[in-house]
């Protein structure tokens, strides 16, 4: 993850690490 995507990006970072939390058989999202 870069500075600009905490950044301007909050909500797709809180949503991508509780998503890839309880979602362990799929992948992480590219957001990075």
């Amino acid at each position: 993850m870069n500075d600009w995507s905490r950044r301007e990006e909050p909500l797709f970072i809180e949503r991508a690490l509780p998503a890839s939390i309880s979602t362990s058989d799929e992948p992480p999202p590219d957001y990075s």
